[in-house]
């Protein structure tokens, strides 16, 4: 999240959370039978 929002402001973690929470929403109301399997995804390619 620190990296979305910049880790040298102390808002910055909070604006990378914005951006994850609406995606995990948006996964959870659009394919919930295949959430996890493209959240996991999603978070290995971001670690990547």
């Amino acid at each position: 999240m620190a990296l979305l929002g910049g880790a040298n402001r102390l808002w910055g973690p909070a604006l990378g959370a914005i951006p994850l929470f609406l995606l995990f929403e948006w996964l959870s109301a659009n394919f919930p039978n295949h959430y996890s399997i493209i959240l996991g995804l999603e978070l290995s390619v971001g670690l990547v």
